[in-house]
């Protein structure tokens, strides 16, 4: 029965976020009502064998594969230098991020580092699982750095717009 649940509740959630127009809407829509219902029922939570996360993790994985297109990897070496260092210095950034949760938080330095490296929602949760590291506060890192950029990066964007306008 948990498992008629489980897939129904996170249905639900990813038909929400995808009829309500949030970028990866089924992925967040779906996450989000797990979560909510796992917050709101702490003495009944929902709880799947490893196997359904690895056919999760295993769609999600084809899902993302299916991205890469040969036309679309055509770029300058340039382009590649600067996406090089870009790397870096996003690394050396979360480094600094980390050492700071570390420093107030109340986590350890690994979960810490996952939290705030740049990475992809899903995939920083399943690696976060995978060397079996706090992946609430993973989690709700990265769910907040979403969530603001939901909200900030739009407003930005419009008032970019306008001003290159000269409005």
């Amino acid at each position: 029965m948990n498992y008629i649940y489980f897939f129904c509740i996170a249905f639900i959630g990813g038909y929400v976020g995808t009829k309500i127009k949030v970028p990866a809407g089924s992925l967040i829509g779906s996450m989000f009502a797990v979560g909510l219902w796992q917050y709101t029922h702490p003495t009944d939570p929902l709880e799947v064998s490893n196997y359904v996360r690895w056919i999760g993790q295993w769609l999600l994985g084809m899902s993302f594969g299916l991205l890469f297109i040969k036309k679309k990897f055509k770029v300058s070496k340039k382009l590649i230098v600067v996406l090089f260092l870009f790397g870096i210095i996003s690394v050396l950034y979360s480094f600094f991020v980390a050492s700071v949760v570390y420093l107030f938080g109340e986590t350890n330095f690994v979960s810490s580092f996952l939290a705030s490296v740049q990475g992809g929602f899903a995939e920083m949760l399943i690696l976060t699982e995978s060397i079996n590291e706090n992946v609430t506060i993973v989690a709700l890192f990265h769910f907040l750095r979403v969530f603001l950029l939901l909200l900030i990066i739009p407003f930005a964007l419009n008032w970019l717009k306008r001003k290159e306008k000269g409005l």
